[in-house]
C-alpha cells in the first residue's frame, strides 16, 4: 500500500512526463515558426493561416502550462524530488513562449489584413480621374 506523499510523487512522475511530452511537440513546433520567419523575412513569403492559427494555439497552451506549473509547485510540499524538475520545465515553457512571441511578431508584419481605408483610397481615385 502507498503512503499518500509516495502516491503523490508517483502522479507528479506522470504529469511531469506529460508535461515534458508537450514541451517536446511545442519545440518542434517552434522550429517551424522560426523557419517560416526566417523565409518571411528572406523572401518576403506570407505565412499560411494555418501556420498563424499553430502558432496562437501553441503560446496559448504555452501559457496555460506556465499557469499549471506555477500552480503545481505552489502546491508541492517543501523539499520534494519532483520540484527541480518541474521547475526546470517551467524554465523551458518560458523560453518557448519567448520563441513563439519572437515569431509571431516576425510573421506579423507579412500577414495580409483587410484595408481599413479602402473608401479613401476611391475616393482619392475618383478625385484624380476627374
Amino acid at each position: 500500500m502507498s503512503t499518500p506523499v509516495q502516491q503523490q510523487t508517483l502522479e507528479s512522475d506522470s504529469e511531469l512526463d506529460e508535461i515534458r511530452g508537450l514541451l517536446d511537440a511545442w519545440n518542434v513546433e517552434c522550429d517551424r515558426f522560426r523557419e517560416a520567419a526566417a523565409l518571411a523575412l528572406k523572401g518576403g513569403e506570407v505565412p499560411s493561416t494555418s501556420l498563424i492559427e499553430a502558432l496562437e494555439y501553441a503560446h496559448d497552451g504555452l501559457i496555460g502550462l506556465i499557469e499549471v506549473t506555477d500552480q503545481m509547485l505552489a502546491e508541492l510540499p517543501g523539499g520534494h524530488p519532483d520540484f527541480a524538475q518541474l521547475l526546470q520545465a517551467q524554465g523551458v515553457a518560458i523560453s518557448l513562449l519567448e520563441s513563439v512571441s519572437n515569431s509571431y511578431d516576425v510573421l506579423d508584419r507579412f500577414i495580409s489584413k483587410p484595408v481599413a481605408d479602402a473608401k479613401t483610397i476611391g475616393r482619392e481615385m475618383r478625385i484624380a480621374a476627374e
